[in-house]
């Protein structure tokens, strides 16, 4: 009787421990998926790469020779 119920708790906490690092895992992917939107969406990502031209431009290109 004290065999079956010391098998049934090695298994519970078995089971208890297989739960926990499965809510660890999801909440550390959640992390990263948030890391990765915000990295997305921040204003860095949306500046132009030394393709600024602030100068202006001429209109001679479109003006027949």
């Amino acid at each position: 009787m004290q065999l079956a119920e010391i098998q049934a708790k090695s298994k519970s906490d078995s089971d208890q421990m297989k739960e926990d690092r499965k809510d660890k895992r999801v909440s550390m992917q959640g992390n990263e998926q948030r890391q990765t939107q915000k990295e997305k969406m921040s204003p860095d990502s949306f500046e132009s790469i030394g393709n600024d031209n602030l100068s202006g431009f001429g209109l001679d290109q479109f003006m027949p020779k």
